[in-house]
């Protein structure tokens, strides 16, 4: 069995990490181990990520491809949220 890296996790840690395991496609592990909801992640963060991947050589574990897949769709609605907001400035 395996064991966690952190006995001193909180309750709302250990349910986000069952959560995790329960809709993986719904969170992203961020570099330091934690799990972020995609849903909550701002757009500088999931710019971030999407530019990470683009770069050549980086592959996204196929585990997590439907996770990828949540944050670049998020990304692109998001995008096209700030592009219609520029558009009614204009």
């Amino acid at each position: 069995m395996g064991r966690l890296k952190n006995h001193a996790l909180t309750l709302e840690e250990l349910e986000s990490q069952i959560q995790a395991i329960v809709s993986p496609k719904d969170y992203w592990i961020t570099q330091d181990g934690r799990l972020v909801p995609i849903d909550d992640m701002d757009f500088q963060h999931l710019e971030n990520i999407v530019n990470l991947f683009s770069k050549d050589g980086m592959v996204v574990d196929p585990m997590r491809q439907g996770a990828f897949e949540k944050v670049m769709l998020r990304y692109l609605y998001l995008q096209a949220e700030i592009n219609d907001v520029h558009k009614e400035i204009l």
